[in-house]
C-alpha cells in the first residue's frame, strides 16, 4: 500500500536530516522552507514547551512541528529537539503525534526503530477519531512490515 505524500514528505525530510548531521557539516544550514503555520516566537515556544512538559500534548506537537518544520535544520540538535518533542506529544495521548513519531523512526530504520515506530503507529490506530491520521498509520504499518530496512 503507497504512503500518503505527508508521510512521504516527512520520511524524506527525516532522512536527509540525518544524512546532513552525518556529514559533520555544521557550518551551514538546510532550509526546507519556514512552514508559516508551525512559526513561534521564542516567547511562545518557551511557554509551549513548559506547558508541554506539564503534560499538554497539543502543545508539545505544536513545539515538535516549529522545530521539524519551522526552523532551518542548522545541526541534528535541531532534528532531535523535534523528535523530543513529538515523543512528549504521543506519551501524553497527541493521535497524530503518535503517527508522525513514528514516520520519524520508521525512516531512521533499523530493527529498534522500526519496533518503537510500530508501535506508535498503532497506537495512533487505537486512540485517533480522525480517518486520514488512521489510514496513514495503516499504510506505515505496512510499510514497516515489509521494509528490508527494519529487518
Amino acid at each position: 500500500m503507497p504512503v500518503s505524500v505527508f508521510t512521504a514528505v516527512l520520511i524524506l525530510l527525516f532522512v536527509v536530516q540525518d544524512a546532513f548531521a552525518a556529514s559533520g557539516a555544521s557550518a551551514a544550514c538546510v532550509n526546507y522552507g519556514h512552514v508559516e503555520q508551525f512559526r513561534l516566537s521564542e516567547g511562545e515556544r518557551q511557554s509551549a514547551e513548559r506547558a508541554a512538559l506539564e503534560g499538554d500534548a497539543s502543545r508539545a506537537f505544536a513545539v515538535a512541528n516549529y522545530y521539524g518544520f519551522y526552523r532551518p535544520k542548522c545541526s541534528s540538535a535541531d532534528g532531535e529537539n523535534s523528535l523530543y518533542w513529538m515523543q512528549i506529544a504521543a506519551e501524553n495521548g497527541h493521535p497524530q503525534g503518535m503517527q508522525l513519531l513514528g514516520v520519524a523512526l520508521y525512516g531512521k530504520g533499523g530493527r529498534e526503530n522500526c519496533a518503537r515506530a510500530a508501535f506508535w503507529e498503532q497506537q495512533a490506530i487505537r486512540f485517533t477519531q480522525d480517518g486520514r491520521v488512521r489510514q496513514n498509520a495503516k499504510d506505515t504499518l505496512t510499510n514497516i512490515r515489509n521494509s528490508a530496512a527494519c529487518r
